[in-house]
């Protein structure tokens, strides 16, 4: 009987890992797919068969966010499966839904990153991938100086508990440093070599919306060191 329930116990475990690690080889379109089916079993969980309680900001943030994915779900297999940072904010987006304890913001900033990769589609079908978009970053001192030898730390939005940034660009801030991101809302912040301290600190951190929405080309932002 021991080892009957030893066996149940490492087939679960087993089973877990491999949901887990299954995630690892989802191409976009599949991710997307997946990210539907968790957003409509949601939708169905707080709206049911119920007309929906639009005075409920979880639940009408969710009924907008299937919308978008549903009318929207064919045109994100258009985009190559290599583009592996686009994948992995994706990616990203349905770990934290796969996490639980979903609230209104959660949701709300999630449709902020469906909306922001909608709003380049256009663009970046026409060249076959997802737009890249430049992003500059200039720092500055407490009284509003420009200051330099910062580097630019980047992670996607709903990841940003992560203690680990996804990455930087490659030159520290002098008193700016561009990058390339593609579409999606991040928690960017910036960090001198060799030391921890980020400015600013997550706390205090909000989100970029990083898109073409608008006719935007060019993403430029302004970190404060204080």
């Amino acid at each position: 009987m021991k080892r009957f329930f030893l066996f149940l116990i490492i087939l679960c475990v087993g089973v877990f890992a491999f949901s887990q690690d299954s995630t690892k080889t989802w191409d976009i379109n599949k991710l997307v797919y997946n990210l539907r089916k968790k957003v409509n079993s949601l939708n169905f969980q707080y709206n049911g068969n119920k007309s929906k309680d639009f005075q409920n900001t979880l639940c009408s943030n969710i009924f907008a966010l299937k919308s978008l994915l549903d009318d929207n779900y064919p045109r994100f297999s258009n985009i190559p499966g290599s583009d592996s940072i686009y994948r992995q904010s994706l990616l990203a987006n349905y770990t934290r839904l796969e996490k639980g304890n979903i609230d209104a913001q959660v949701i709300g900033d999630l449709r902020d990153d469906i909306v922001a990769k909608i709003s380049s589609f256009d663009l970046g079908l026409e060249q076959n991938r997802s737009v890249a978009i430049p992003v500059v970053v200039t720092t500055y001192d407490s009284s509003l100086s420009k200051v330099s030898g910062y580097y630019v730390y980047w992670n996607f939005w709903l990841d940003k508990e992560n203690p680990n940034a996804y990455a930087h660009f490659s030159e520290f801030t002098n008193p700016s440093s561009a990058g390339f991101l593609v579409p999606a809302v991040y928690d960017i912040w910036v960090q001198k070599a060799g030391d921890k301290t980020q400015f600013p600190p997550l706390s205090r951190r909000t989100k970029y919306i990083i898109s073409t929405n608008n006719g935007e080309k060019l993403k430029p932002i302004t970190i404060v060191i204080n």
